[in-house]
């Protein structure tokens, strides 16, 4: 709550009209609406005024390293006989063709009305854009920022309207405009200097005649109305799966609740309270989120792959990444939140009853590292020793009576069947082994919960009988899920999972056989993100299918340093294509986890760091509470009532829903006392985790009651608790400011009486 005290009232009651005279134009809070890969702008619908005076208006901030490409386009309405307007990026020849921000109209006899405004006061900031053409002056003029840039002749005004449609970030097959706009205004008058400097950080009432187009993204759906009226109103595009591909942000909250007691005037906005008109005694408080930090929160960001065998300078390499444009080097603990082990069963198991985590130096030297930087791990543990340069099956397997094969050259390699008996009855008792030591989900973020085949990608299996794949596939499934029952379990959902071929059309047991997986908990993941040829609709179809019901962990196919990576059928021509493919194939899935996988880790830094930062503020899920209404005095023992509205802005999922997780994640308030420990905590089991989808708020009510807490002064604290853990904050909270060293976000002070 904002509290200012004057001893003259007369000043305070100025003051206050000077409030409701903003609120006059503040309909509702300032917001910004993001444009983001892969999204195919905002369509409007064709201007028909006639008037040959117009003025254009809007807030513009692009996304740093996305917006170099001439012609690409910021807002237009222009068709081929160039009526219309234009606002794009394009070369000025006068400025030693610099690319800039072009403002393209004609007049009436088709002599251009042009204008050229450096990027660099709009690119990674915020800044206003205002052109005016005016009839009667025979002149327009440029604006940034409220002050006048330019002025050029425009006799007769402009030309006039097209019949194409307003578009915004799109523009036939011109480069997309990729960042944020907010406040775009169009009138069918020439504004003078004076209203544009004005107005220019306002919004503009709603009843304007003058006004045509009057966007103000106040709230986050496809259809954008248009403040000026009923017509005009835009769609983002395209239309499935939208909110992926567009954003929305609370730039500032308009004040509310203005109030005047003696010489004190208050008000409330952006994490303040206000007064709970339909709870009584209740205050509302509204909270910013934290859009960029990383969190660490389970199954969810990026993913490190390391194996016991990596060279002794591996981490200190990732302490010290050099990023283009950044100063100093960074770690890779900022970004990444596990590290995930893909090694063979011999390094795990090299004898019977020897384990690796024991007796492996570089496998413990790999897994202390991770703990040393706050990393969970991961594991899959391959058996299959193809294309590998040592038996990825311990000796004493095939000592023990094992049957197999053998391949590479002089087929000095051997690996078992996965129907052989005596194979199966020696990974068991590795798997049960494997669980005792791992099956901790504070250590272990998830297990590949299958191994076998290729590469451990459970394709191209050798059988002693092909008749045993789908039993060889239950057993191995129920293995895991009977040993690992805390961790999440994941497998490749391949078209030719268990079959003998690698590669071909979808096997038609293919789905049934990995849904039996999906209905024992097991999460889904794919080794072959942005290879066209390899991540087709089947595999789409099954992500799609399954979509929020088990989040999904994905993996890049291509080796960039050894793979024919530019014969892809999208075209990549450089690495940094080949990134945007992955990351364009994960944010269709909507993948919890990405990869920075072995060799794979600067190219990420070095060509795509903008997308390694993207991922991290609106992949897998970042979860906050925008709004929650609680007392600020409760009576021992009385019944209060909660309400809480939470949100996801993460294109993934938290899933609470998975067996192993068992909705052992939470909502619950707290009381803090003045030492900061929290004296006791409320649970609200209504809440589902799992529900919470980017765009769509979840509220919930909440009726409880506060006994056994002694009389005096607390704090309201909410946290996103571990049930299992007597209610310790379990999921971090993407909040931007008041949270506690333990994960508690703290909210206002509460009296008990």
């Amino acid at each position: 709550m904002k509290k200012f005290d004057f001893l003259v009232q007369s000043f305070l009651l100025t003051v206050t009209l000077v409030l409701l005279s903003v609120m006059s134009y503040a309909s509702d809070d300032f917001c910004a609406w993001e444009l983001k890969t892969g999204h195919n702008g905002i369509t409007g619908t064709p201007l028909t005024f006639t008037e040959k005076s117009m003025t254009l208006e809007l807030w513009l901030n692009m996304a740093e390293g996305k917006n170099e490409t001439e012609k690409m386009t910021i807002l237009g309405t222009m068709d081929s006989n160039n009526r219309g307007v234009l606002l794009s990026l394009r070369k000025n020849a006068e400025n030693n063709n610099a690319l800039e921000i072009r403002f393209f109209a004609v007049n009436p006899q088709k002599a251009n009305i042009l204008f050229f405004i450096p990027v660099s006061e709009f690119t990674g900031k915020w800044g206003h854009l205002a052109f005016v053409v005016s009839e009667a002056e025979n002149k327009a003029y440029a604006y940034v920022n409220g002050n006048l840039y330019s002025a050029t002749t425009a006799t007769g005004g402009w030309i006039g309207n097209s019949n194409i449609a307003l578009a915004i970030g799109s523009w036939y097959s011109d480069p997309k405009l990729y960042g944020k706009i907010a406040d775009v205004r169009v009138w069918k008058t020439a504004r003078t200097a004076d209203e544009i400097k004005t107005n220019f950080r306002k919004h503009i009432e709603e009843n304007n005649p003058d006004l045509v187009v009057n966007y103000q993204f106040t709230s986050y759906q496809r259809e954008i109305s248009n403040v000026a009226g009923s017509f005009n109103y835009a769609v983002c595009n395209p239309e499935l799966n939208w909110n992926l591909y567009h954003g929305h942000e609370i730039l500032a909250q308009k004040p509310t609740d203005i109030s005047i007691n003696q010489y004190t005037v208050t008000w409330s906005g952006k994490n303040t309270l206000a007064a709970d008109n339909e709870i009584t005694g209740n205050y509302i408080v509204t909270i910013e989120p934290e859009t960029g930090k990383n969190l660490r929160n389970p199954l969810t960001g990026w993913v490190l792959y390391g194996s016991p065998g990596s060279a002794s300078d591996f981490w200190t390499k990732l302490d010290n990444i050099s990023v283009p444009g950044v100063s100093n080097p960074v770690q890779i603990a900022d970004y990444a939140n596990t590290l995930y082990i893909r090694t063979s069963w011999t390094a795990l198991n090299p004898s019977e009853g020897v384990y690796g985590w024991n007796t492996n130096t570089g496998l413990k030297w790999m897994i202390d590292n991770a703990r040393q930087r706050g990393m969970r791990l991961a594991f899959r543990v391959v058996v299959d020793s193809r294309d590998k340069s040592e038996d990825f099956t311990p000796r004493y397997v095939k000592d023990a009576g094992a049957e197999g094969f053998t391949s590479g050259s002089n087929n000095q390699r051997w690996s078992p069947y996965p129907d052989d008996p005596v194979f199966q009855a020696k990974y068991a008792k590795f798997v049960e082994a494997f669980a005792q030591k791992f099956n901790d989900p504070d250590a272990v973020d998830f297990i590949d919960g299958f191994g076998l085949g290729l590469w451990g990608e459970a394709h191209n299996m050798r059988y002693k009988n092909y008749s045993n794949r789908e039993s060889v596939l239950k057993w191995v499934v129920d293995l895991y899920a009977k040993h690992f029952t805390k961790i999440p379990l994941a497998i490749n959902y391949h078209r030719l999972i268990g079959t003998e071929k690698s590669w071909g059309s979808p096997d038609s047991e293919s789905e049934r056989l990995l849904e039996y997986a999906f209905s024992k908990g097991y999460v889904l993941r794919q080794d072959a993100f942005g290879m066209t040829d390899y991540y087709q609709q089947w595999e789409k179809n099954i992500a799609a299918k399954w979509v929020f019901k088990r989040p999904v962990i994905m993996e890049g196919g291509w080796v960039t340093n050894s793979h024919s990576w530019w014969n892809d059928p999208r075209g990549y021509v450089t690495v940094a294509d080949v990134r945007q493919g992955e990351f364009d194939d994960s944010k269709e899935a909507r993948v919890n986890t990405m990869d920075f996988r072995i060799n794979e880790v600067n190219t990420w830094f070095e060509s795509s760091f903008n997308l390694v930062k993207e991922f991290i503020a609106e992949g897998g899920y970042r979860l906050y509470p925008d709004r929650l209404s609680l007392p600020k005095e409760v009576n021992s023992g009385s019944m209060i009532t909660i309400a809480h509205r939470w949100n996801n802005l993460g294109w993934g999922y938290c899933p609470a829903n998975i067996p192993v997780w068992n909705q052992k994640y939470k909502v619950a308030f707290g009381l803090m006392d003045g030492n900061g420990n929290v004296v006791t905590s409320m649970v609200d089991n209504q809440t589902d985790l799992s529900k919470w989808l980017k765009g769509t708020p979840s509220s919930y009510v909440f009726t409880t009651s506060i006994s056994g807490v002694p009389a005096g002064l607390y704090k309201w604290v909410v946290a996103i608790v571990d049930v299992t853990k007597n209610n310790v904050p379990g999921i971090q909270i993407s909040a931007k400011e008041n949270i506690t060293a333990t994960g508690w976000l703290q909210l206002f002070d509460v009296k008990i009486k």
